[in-house]
């Protein structure tokens, strides 16, 4: 696990602005449901809501159990948890902690795509929809995307 991290931060200096001498995450694995309750803390109960592969949270990256260093799906939601990791040491700004997603799915995509392989994240629109910060936002998001 520790090479795959330091050969996506690696790609990460390479490809982003962000500082990649970082320390290491701390790695945890959580079954799907204790991942979804992570993640949708305020709307655990939906059942429309998407499947929680990874969270990060407070230096822990959390995987799902059956995590498969190999599967290169697997490998690019780690990448996605390590840009959330080097947002938060690289103490960048946001205007709540919700605007971090689309840059991290934005780099995810970038990745996946350098390897020929299918990006099955939300589109550009629907993070701008599912991301935003205040009740003002979503009109112009429409008036951006249509």
């Amino acid at each position: 696990m520790q090479e795959l991290m330091l050969s996506l931060l690696l790609w990460l200096g390479a490809n982003t602005d962000f500082n990649n001498k970082v320390e290491l995450p701390k790695i945890e694995y959580r079954d799907f449901a204790e991942l979804y309750k992570m993640g949708y803390k305020k709307h655990a109960t939906n059942p429309n809501l998407p499947r929680v592969w990874a969270i990060y949270d407070d230096s822990v990256v959390y995987l799902h159990l059956w995590f498969d260093l190999q599967n290169v799906q697997d490998q690019s939601r780690l990448l996605h948890e390590l840009v959330h990791h080097l947002q938060v040491k690289d103490g960048r700004l946001y205007r709540c902690d919700s605007m971090m997603e689309p840059e991290a799915h934005r780099i995810q995509k970038q990745w996946l795509e350098a390897r020929s392989e299918y990006y099955f994240g939300p589109s550009e629109k629907d993070l701008a929809l599912e991301y935003f910060c205040g009740p003002n936002e979503s009109e112009e998001i429409e008036a951006k995307y249509g």
